[in-house]
């Protein structure tokens, strides 16, 4: 079965290009533009993988992820934050607001390549970097 991920960007143009990139290494992505809407759907749709803008119209990308995370359906999926944000501070508090830890361990989990992209040896982070020596 084809990995599911969800992403979340308001920018048209972002969140094309991250579901084209995914969509390359054998994902099947859903892009969603506001944080009510995927909210809705990361209630009823279980995902291998959200990836959320911090800052998206409607509930932002930090409560957002708060809110999967203390609901049943995508509470244990791995969540990336997609942000323009570069000061440390941000970046504390959106782990703390995000991660759901307070004082036990949260168990992680690599989300892997659909079985393809492992055969070619490709990987999403390989893609990444790639794409960044252009950008």
């Amino acid at each position: 079965m084809t990995p599911r991920v969800l992403v979340v960007e308001d920018e048209p143009n972002i969140r094309e290009l991250v579901c084209l990139h995914l969509g390359l290494e054998g994902y099947a992505c859903e892009g969603l533009a506001d944080g009510r809407t995927a909210l809705k759907r990361a209630e009823s749709e279980r995902f291998d993988l959200l990836v959320l803008d911090v800052m998206i119209p409607g509930i932002d990308g930090l409560a957002l992820c708060r809110a999967v995370r203390n609901g049943r359906t995508n509470q244990d999926v791995p969540i990336l934050m997609l942000t323009a944000r570069r000061e440390e501070s941000d970046k504390v508090i959106g782990l703390a607001r995000c991660s759901g830890v307070r004082g036990r361990r949260r168990r992680t989990r690599r989300c892997r390549p659909p079985t393809a992209a492992r055969r070619s040896g490709s990987t999403a982070s390989t893609s990444i970097r790639r794409g960044a020596a252009y950008g």
